[in-house]
């Protein structure tokens, strides 16, 4: 009877990840799935009965607890994917800190800042349709977020708030940005080519993405490279002709709408639309993340900035 309650005891140390932890909204036409505990981030999103349109590996959602990685400075990244919010721009992630000098004298630009992707976020009101989750604030960006996710019919709405945490005032934009497979079909409405700067890496393991403007929209046309020892690698950005992305998985296209903010009121690094696609021969690597900015601002100590956006699904008419 002993060894029985010992093994049983075993098998519940190394089963401590059994219990769902996602948190889902559900209404008759729309899922979000959500990990509070990683960042307050969305991993799961589809209309009903639909597989999911984000980039987001299942397995890692209920890992074992010890595996489960946690906001601290030393932190690698994880590729937990879905939806997050960062700030901007990307030269000052580690500039602002003092737990880990060396990053900051060196301005890295790699990995996001740790609290505020894998911070403990905490449910401070939810319902079937509604999810409110508040960070607890970051020693690296001095900022806490609060966001705020709402099922509409088809339709989720998202606020994000930052916070200013910090006893002087701080200066971000914040960063929108949403993973999803490599080869997903995306669209940017844009009124040029000269409304598009198109960044590749200059590498000889590297190619760049084809792209195209076609009927006054940008896209990516994802390929594998020509060996499998390289990786097909751009990003677009641009300053789009309305405040919309469109990702399209048939039987349905998603609409990703936000503000639009004038050029002269994003970072001059970043741009108000961004658009990363790699395709690699390792499948980790592979992805296309669509992002999006609001304006860049100072806060004074204790005030906030908001960056809204409406996601809203609608079915494919095949003609």
């Amino acid at each position: 009877m002993k060894k029985i309650i010992f093994l049983l005891a075993i098998l519940s140390s190394l089963n401590v990840f059994a219990q769902d932890r996602m948190v889902y909204l559900q209404n008759q036409q729309l899922r979000a799935g959500f990990l509070p505990e990683v960042g307050g981030r969305m991993v799961f999103l589809a209309p009903a009965g639909a597989p999911n349109f984000l980039l987001s590996d299942s397995s890692l959602w209920n890992e074992p607890l010890q595996e489960r990685m946690v906001a601290k400075a030393e932190a690698p990244f994880k590729p937990y994917n879905g939806f997050i919010t960062w700030v901007g721009p990307q030269s000052a992630w580690w500039t602002k800190q003092d737990l880990l000098p060396a990053k900051k004298q060196r301005a890295d630009v790699w990995p996001p800042d740790p609290f505020l992707i894998y911070g403990n976020f905490k449910i401070v009101e939810s319902n079937d349709t509604l999810l409110v989750l508040e960070g607890e604030g970051s020693p690296v960006s001095g900022v806490k977020l609060t966001k705020r996710y709402v099922l509409d019919g088809l339709q989720l709405h998202i606020s994000v708030i930052a916070k200013n945490i910090r006893e002087e005032e701080m200066s971000w934009d914040l960063w929108s940005n949403a993973r999803f497979d490599a080869f997903t079909r995306f669209r940017v409405p844009v009124a040029g080519e000269q409304k598009v700067r198109i960044k590749a890496e200059n590498h000889p393991r590297f190619e760049a993405m084809k792209h195209q403007i076609h009927e006054g929209y940008f896209s990516f046309l994802p390929e594998q490279a020509s060996e499998a020892r390289k990786q097909r690698v751009s990003k677009a950005f641009i300053h789009p002709a309305e405040g919309r992305m469109v990702v399209e998985k048939l039987p349905w296209i998603l609409n990703i709408r936000f503000d639009m903010v004038p050029p002269e009121l994003i970072h001059p690094e970043q741009a108000l639309v961004e658009v990363y696609n790699n395709i690699s021969a390792n499948p980790a690597m592979s992805i296309l993340e669509l992002e999006h900015h609001s304006a860049y601002q100072k806060l004074s100590p204790g005030e906030t900035m908001q960056l809204n956006e409406t996601w809203t699904f609608e079915p494919i008419v095949l003609k």
